[in-house]
């Protein structure tokens, strides 16, 4: 069996790549028929698919600080770390709010780039200075307190101080 057809329609639309062209009027369907939305001013090359979007998730504003110095990126990157790790949970930084702003201050003036870890209890800050590794140690339930650690000569030596003797005890290493 053989089906033949005759039909002499256009199929221009085959040959056609689907873009506006610059210049053409651009026309949209309302309510049966279709109105004028002026000229194109672009060419489209190629169909938008949805899949073609990245998923945009939300962060919420007062988790994240705003500024663009060295030491709130470095706080930004620690709250993204502890939220991917905890399955999305932000951590409350005002728990820490007093310790983090004295080691802004000393990380600015001793031109210190910090890496800093929060969990549920302590927070941790790794930085290098004259060439040494510490490691700050900050107890949640101690707020006026921190543990400063540092190996010297294969030795790990531990110095406690208060928070606002943190540049000192620094440089006493």
């Amino acid at each position: 069996m053989s089906y033949t057809s005759n039909n002499n329609m256009d199929f221009s639309l085959i040959y056609s790549n689907g873009t506006a062209k610059p210049g053409d009027p651009f026309y949209f369907w309302n309510k049966y028929s279709y109105k004028s939305q002026g000229p194109a001013l672009y060419r489209l090359n190629m169909p938008l698919l949805f899949d073609q979007y990245p998923e945009i998730i939300p962060i919420p504003a007062n988790s994240l600080r705003q500024d663009d110095n060295l030491f709130n990126s470095c706080l930004n990157d620690a709250l993204k770390r502890h939220q991917e790790i905890n399955n999305g949970v932000v951590f409350n930084i005002s728990k820490v709010g007093g310790f983090l702003q004295i080691l802004e201050k000393v990380c600015t003036i001793m031109e210190l780039q910090p890496f800093i870890i929060f969990n549920k209890f302590a927070t941790k800050i790794e930085l290098s200075f004259n060439g040494k590794k510490f490691t700050l140690d900050y107890d949640h339930e101690e707020i006026d307190n921190l543990f400063i650690m540092s190996p010297i000569n294969g030795t790990l030596i531990v110095k406690e101080c208060t928070l606002d003797k943190m540049e000192e005890t620094l440089r006493s290493f």
